[in-house]
């Protein structure tokens, strides 16, 4: 489950020099798709920072949802410790401590409240000047971060890397790339990428292009043979559970290797709650199963939850062998980058589960099973 390379050779060119290419000095801006290695760049660029000859040690990384944050820990060392990984909102709690002020209350949606927390930390730098200095930042998924906090954080550092893609965007009202670039020296953009199945990338392609760029051109997949993705429907809510029971009870067998999660995405955390419970009944599928979303405290992936249950908001940076994508219709605001950062998440098997049919965005995304066009086609 580790997201650090061992071997150098294992490594795209472009992800080398992201990692040791650039200098140590300065703030750059990593774009690539799902897959390029974006958060395992980060993790080494830190250990990069932090190992001789540079020994920068007080490098953070800071993520923006708390199950992201637990995920990248499963990948600390003494390199870069698991305490040096951080979410935006636990960074600027601390912040506002180290002032000996409380934060902004939460008002309004999410990046809203994050935008004012952030405009009242500027403020307290521009009053009292900064306490603690970082030898670097190494910020993921600043497309849902706004351009207010990602200030806040280049005014504590000198060395800074921003990492994102526009097509994974789950929050409206987030920063541009353009404006994020506006705050940085240079901008590598990687294109090829290496997790996720030629199938998927094209079911992710009819879902969302960006400049016409096409997830399946750069396709280096390597794994498991894979399989086409599918819809699973129309069906009930009970169905659609106990579909997935039957798919996990064959794929917990067939997808064993260390490391191999197994995702269930739903889009609200009492769906997390059901799911759970239903397969908590099941013998084979008791234990092996855990929830995360910003909802959940303490709580971490291990080598025993070999499923996770998670939301939409929640999944991002994840990724999972097969994913499952239940009750898919009820998201009323499901946007194209929402169904674009859930679909992506899977590396070689993907099923997407509907009650009476799928959304327009999905539905344009699944070519139909073969069969002739008319009833006496063979």
């Amino acid at each position: 489950m580790s997201l650090l390379w061992r071997r150098r050779r294992d490594l795209h060119q472009d992800q080398i020099n992201a990692i040791e290419g650039l200098l140590p000095t300065g703030k750059y801006m990593l774009i690539g798709p799902p897959g390029s290695g974006k958060t395992s760049i980060l993790l080494h660029r830190g250990q990069y920072l932090r190992l001789p000859p540079h020994q920068l040690a007080n490098t953070k990384l800071i993520t923006f949802t708390r199950t992201l944050r637990e995920f990248i820990s499963l990948s600390g060392d003494n390199r870069f410790p698991a305490e040096l990984i951080t979410t935006m909102r636990s960074f600027v709690d601390r912040f506002f401590s180290t002032y000996g002020v409380n934060p902004p209350a939460h008002v309004g949606n999410l990046v809203e409240a994050n935008r004012t927390r952030a405009i009242a930390a500027i403020d307290l730098l521009d009053r009292h000047g900064r306490l603690v200095s970082y030898d670097a930042l190494l910020v993921d998924e600043i497309q849902d971060l706004s351009f207010e906090e990602l200030e806040f954080l280049n005014r504590l550092t000198d060395r800074l890397m921003l990492v994102g893609d526009d097509r994974q965007r789950v929050y409206e009202g987030g920063t541009t790339l353009e404006l994020a670039g506006e705050i940085c020296d240079q901008r590598i953009d990687l294109r090829h990428h290496f997790r996720i199945s030629h199938d998927i990338c094209s079911m992710a392609d009819r879902i969302l292009v960006q400049n016409d760029y096409a997830l399946s051109e750069y396709c280096h997949y390597t794994g498991p043979t894979p399989t086409p993705p599918h819809s699973v429907g129309p069906c009930s809510r009970r169905a659609q559970i106990e579909a997935l029971i039957a798919s996990l009870d064959i794929q917990l067998d067939t997808y064993n290797e260390p490391g191999d999660l197994i995702g269930v995405v739903v889009r609200q955390r009492s769906d997390c709650d059901e799911v759970f419970e239903a397969l908590e009944q099941i013998g084979k599928l008791s234990g092996r199963s855990q929830v995360f979303h910003s909802g959940v405290s303490n709580r971490h992936f291990s080598e025993e939850c070999r499923i996770c249950i998670t939301t939409i908001q929640s999944c991002k940076g994840l990724e999972f062998r097969a994913l499952h994508w239940l009750f898919a219709e009820d998201d009323a605001y499901l946007t194209r980058q929402k169904a674009y950062t859930v679909v992506t998440r899977a590396k070689t098997s993907l099923a997407v589960y509907f009650n009476n049919a799928l959304p327009e965005i999905l539905a344009g995304a699944f070519p139909p099973a073969a069969q002739g066009l008319f009833d006496d086609d063979e």
